[in-house]
């Protein structure tokens, strides 16, 4: 998220939105679950997720990292979880099913279907970071990518707007560019509606 910030300023922006799914929560070492929060878990021994307040230890850690290098941000969290469980959740008739997005279109995904009989938890289920709908929203996103590290232009200019030398961006940063979802050398996806005969880069 820091070198997202980072790349954002040097592009001439000083707003943004990042989007952090509480799920993160689980993530975390029960150590560090310990310092954002009090970890609670419901009769089914599941997180409460709602418990941890991920998005102001996020900002506050954000904060501290730029008042180290002298520099100040503004950042405000917002926890729209309730929000957004507000909305009506069932299209088109269905019920006990989850709403998830399958190929592209809409689809109902049982209840029964998600979780595991055997634990009584819901089945881990991870993003294809390969599919072309993944591919072509990672194209949109404002983060650090290999391409920005390659040309030198760019890593000076990310460097600087930080306040650190070439040498410590790449140390501190590097690993981002090498993350599974850059294994395409070449981004070849299409976003949604664009021609298959069209090149997405």
């Amino acid at each position: 998220m820091e070198s997202a910030m980072v790349k954002r300023k040097w592009m001439g922006r000083s707003d943004g939105v990042a989007v952090l799914a509480e799920g993160l929560g689980e993530r975390l070492t029960p150590e560090k679950r310990s310092r954002i929060g009090k970890e609670v878990r419901d009769e089914f021994d599941h997180l409460r997720l709602s418990e941890l307040d991920l998005g102001k230890a996020i900002k506050e850690e954000i904060q501290d990292r730029y008042s180290e290098r002298g520099q100040k941000i503004t950042l405000v969290n917002k926890d729209i979880g309730y929000e957004l469980r507000s909305c009506a959740p069932i299209p088109e008739g269905h019920n006990k099913a989850l709403i998830c997005y399958k190929g592209g279109a809409m689809h109902p995904m049982p209840f029964k279907e998600i979780y595991d009989e055997d634990t009584g938890h819901v089945k881990t289920r991870t993003v294809d970071v390969d599919s072309e709908f993944y591919q072509a929203a990672l194209s949109y996103m404002i983060r650090l990518k290999p391409d920005d590290l390659a040309d030198k232009k760019t890593l000076e200019g990310l460097a600087k707007t930080m306040g650190i030398s070439t040498e410590e961006f790449l140390d501190r940063f590097k690993y981002l560019t090498e993350l599974p979802i850059f294994r395409r050398t070449k981004q070849t996806a299409r976003p949604p509606g664009v021609p298959q005969n069209i090149v997405y880069e």
